[in-house]
């Protein structure tokens, strides 16, 4: 009976917290509609060059970002291409989109405190980054700065999960969010030798200096594949 209730439990919070921070966006997403930047993308902006490569893409030119990614990295512009794809160029379904990964992040924030500090922290941290408003801002317009966010967030977490338990398994779920990552923001890459660090002295610590070599070179190899 107590192992049953134990996984509701937990998950309510979570539930919670993205619940909140959406419904925060929502909130956001009906007022900022009388935005005459609502579904405006003004063509000397850096808006207007993810706009163009997901219209070309949606519209089936697929090898126009490769073409066209040099000014900027093509990950969101993929991102953006998908989301034109299925929604169509709506704005409204865009900034709904979008504001799941806002959401999402604000449940990373709570996951990471947990692990951290202890609920009450977790929960008020994670409250206060659904009501932070530049990150909101971020959510509703054509710019990457929310899956950087979401996927720096997602790269934390996977590395607590392994300093929990250092495995390969988990040094690959660490190196893939790192990589999508460095394909939002590529500057981020030069973060790697960093994590590899990390990755040794997790190991060092728990003394597991047996295979310290070979999970370093599955998130190395996994890092490159996926980049």
């Amino acid at each position: 009976m107590t192992e049953k209730m134990i996984p509701r439990k937990s998950f309510a919070f979570p539930l919670f917290i993205f619940l909140f921070a959406y419904a925060v966006r929502l909130i956001y997403l009906f007022q900022f509609q009388e935005n005459p930047y609502f579904d405006y993308i003004p063509p000397l902006w850096d808006q207007a060059s993810y706009d163009l490569a997901a219209r070309e893409f949606a519209s089936g030119n697929y090898s126009f970002i490769l073409n066209y990614g040099e000014k900027f990295s093509a990950f969101y512009k993929y991102f953006l291409g998908v989301v034109y794809l299925l929604a169509g160029r709506d704005f409204f379904w865009v900034w709904c989109i979008q504001f799941l990964f806002g959401a999402l992040s604000a449940v990373l924030v709570y996951a990471i405190g947990l692990r951290l500090f202890d609920r009450k922290i977790a929960l008020l941290s994670s409250v206060l980054f659904a009501l932070y408003g530049p990150q909101i801002y971020y959510e509703a317009i054509l710019y990457r700065e929310f899956l950087a966010t979401f996927f720096v967030l997602l790269s934390c977490y996977a590395a607590l999960r392994y300093a929990d338990d250092p495995n390969s398994k988990n040094a690959v779920w660490m190196a893939l969010p790192f990589s999508l990552m460095a394909q939002c923001r590529p500057n981020l890459i030069l973060l790697a030798p960093f994590v590899i660090w990390f990755l040794i002295s997790v190991d060092k610590e728990r003394g597991l200096v047996t295979g310290s070599g070979k999970r370093v070179w599955v998130f190395v190899l996994t890092l490159i594949v996926t980049m």
